[in-house]
């Protein structure tokens, strides 16, 4: 699609399909985005409006749905100098020094990305630069971090991220003594030093939470009615429908409507959601060639306990290579037993079926990324990963 350049600070050009009623933005930090069902008239505007970004988070933002054509993340290194420049611009840091080579109480070598001085103390400042977490990999970053404790007695911990981060796993880090600088932190820290990183991917990332409305999103609203749907069989319906609304915000488009409660020809093997996966690019692609996924299967178990094999066996029958495919999701409020693991496991390696369990925390970092313009399959694609280096 041919695009026209335009005055924002956020974002470089947009392009607009009338036939298919299709609306491009390209962002200054090379991510390009379509928006399905828009108006002539609405394109017309924002290309025209005085404020592009604002028109965008007014008028577009919330009310379409899009799906992300590329998205050319900068990279780690690139991350730690933008850090750098925004912590020598701010005058509560000094001392700063990139990649240090420092030995710990124990004459250990260790490297951190950053350290300065912050108010007599020494941050020592880990880098992350990755969208998506799973508890699992946050663990893994916690122990990570903790190894610089031994430089000294007088330092304070802080990782970084280019995202926001969700609360749940903020509390995490929070809970070993580690500060989280999130995006929404670095906003909050570096509002006035942003000229020093004008040119850099990591600017529109930060600009666009400062200007950010503070209406509430779709996606808030979708964690707010989780938070408060309590696990049991008396809230087992309004989960499950919950689950398909969230389902339908995060992934449709590219993935086709969901269909509700569909069974299979036996009327035995009943699914809670069907998600029809005919996507041309990217991840969903290759999960059809690679798992026969063309209908992604999700069970919504709305149980006060932990899933467990019984759940598993259930998914796993209503999967096969000539139906819906060879992949499905269990989503579930805890993390499941480790029966279910253990099946997962068996009818990974046997029967070539890919089951992924998410959870709650899953599902709000999912929809914190919607909110940023992040891909939230990124999450899944992270399960996927976890469980397959796990063998």
């Amino acid at each position: 699609m041919e695009r026209i350049s335009v005055t924002s600070s956020n974002i470089k050009s947009v392009g607009y399909d009338n036939a298919k009623k299709i609306l491009e933005i390209e962002f200054c930090n090379n991510r390009v985005y379509q928006y399905f069902d828009v108006p002539e008239n609405i394109f017309i505007a924002l290309r025209d409006a005085d404020s592009v970004g604002g028109y965008l988070a007014g008028n577009i933002k919330g009310k379409y749905s899009y799906t992300a054509l590329s998205y050319d993340p900068f990279s780690e290194s690139d991350f730690i100098a933008y850090l750098c420049k925004l912590l020598k611009a701010n005058k509560n840091y000094s001392n700063v020094l990139q990649e240090p080579n420092l030995v710990d109480l124990h004459n250990i070598s260790l490297r951190p990305d950053i350290t300065c001085e912050y108010k007599n103390t020494t941050l020592v400042i880990e880098v992350k630069n990755i969208i998506s977490l799973t508890e699992k990999r946050v663990n893994q970053y916690i122990e990570q971090v903790k190894r610089y404790k031994s430089i000294e007695k007088n330092i304070q911990l802080v990782i970084s991220f280019p995202s926001e981060l969700q609360k749940s796993y903020e509390d995490l880090f929070i809970k070993e003594g580690i500060w989280v600088w999130d995006i929404s932190t670095l906003s909050s820290l570096f509002s006035e030093q942003l000229q020093v990183i004008r040119e850099t991917p990591l600017y529109p990332l930060i600009f666009s939470i400062l200007t950010k409305k503070p209406k509430m999103s779709k996606s808030r609203l979708f964690i707010e009615k989780l938070n408060l749907i309590k696990a049991g069989k008396s809230d087992w319906s309004a989960y499950q429908k919950l689950i398909y609304d969230i389902m339908e915000h995060l992934f449709t488009p590219p993935l086709g409507k969901p269909l509700y409660e569909k069974s299979n020809e036996t009327k035995i093997n009943r699914r809670d959601i069907i998600i029809p996966n005919y996507s041309e690019n990217g991840f969903w692609r290759l999960l059809r060639e690679d798992h026969f996924a063309y209908y992604i299967v999700i069970d919504a178990k709305n149980l006060k306990g932990q899933v467990g094999k019984e759940e598993v066996l259930q998914i796993s029958n209503y999967l096969n290579k000539f139906g819906t495919g060879l992949f499905a999701i269990i989503v579930s409020r805890k993390e499941p037993k480790r029966n279910a693991i253990q099946t997962q496991r068996e009818h990974w390696i046997i029967h070539n079926k890919l089951i992924v369990f998410l959870e709650d925390k899953d599902i709000i970092q999912m929809l914190t990324m919607k909110d940023a313009l992040e891909r939230p399959e990124e999450v899944i694609k992270q399960k996927i990963e976890d469980f397959r280096l796990s063998f």
